[in-house]
C-alpha cells in the first residue's frame, strides 16, 4: 500500500478564477448595460425619425405660405376665412390648411395662416406659420 500525500485539484487549492456565481453575476450585469445601449440607440432613432416628419411639415407649411403672399390681394385663395389645399394628402400623410383674417393688424392687411397636421404614433402633430400681407400702396 501506498502512503504518501494526495494532491488537490487546483479550483479547490484556492488557486485564482472565476466561480459559476461571478460569472453569472458579471454577465447580468453586461446584459443590463447592453440592454441600456440598445435602449438609448432605439429612442435616438425614433427622434431622429420624428424630426424629420416635423421638418417635411415646416417645408410643406413654408411652401404654402409662400405661394399664398405670392397671389394677389384679392385672390379668392386668400379669401377671409378657413380654405383646404385641393392637393391633400400632401406626400400621402401631410394636411395642408389655411385662414386668413381681413383687416389685421390693421385694414388693408391680411393675415395668413398656415397650418400642416400629420399623424404620427398614435398622436396628431402640428405644424403653424402666419404671415401679414398688404394691400399695394399701402
Amino acid at each position: 500500500m501506498r502512503t504518501g500525500s494526495f494532491r488537490r485539484s487546483p479550483a479547490v487549492s484556492g488557486a485564482a478564477g472565476f466561480t459559476l456565481i461571478e460569472f453569472l453575476v458579471a454577465m447580468t450585469v453586461f446584459a443590463i448595460g447592453v440592454l441600456g445601449i440598445a435602449m438609448t440607440f432605439m429612442n435616438g432613432t425614433r427622434h431622429i425619425g420624428a424630426s424629420g416628419d416635423e421638418t417635411r411639415a415646416v417645408e410643406i407649411a413654408q411652401q404654402g405660405l409662400e405661394d399664398l403672399l405670392a397671389v394677389p390681394f384679392d385672390d379668392p385663395q386668400i379669401d377671409a376665412g378657413l380654405h383646404a389645399d385641393p392637393e391633400n394628402p400632401i406626400q400621402e400623410a401631410y394636411f395642408r390648411t389655411w385662414s386668413v383674417e381681413d383687416a389685421v393688424p390693421f385694414a388693408g392687411c391680411k393675415r395668413i395662416t398656415v397650418a400642416v397636421n400629420w399623424p404620427a404614433e398614435g398622436q396628431g402633430n402640428v405644424v403653424t406659420l402666419a404671415a401679414v400681407t398688404a394691400q399695394a400702396g399701402r
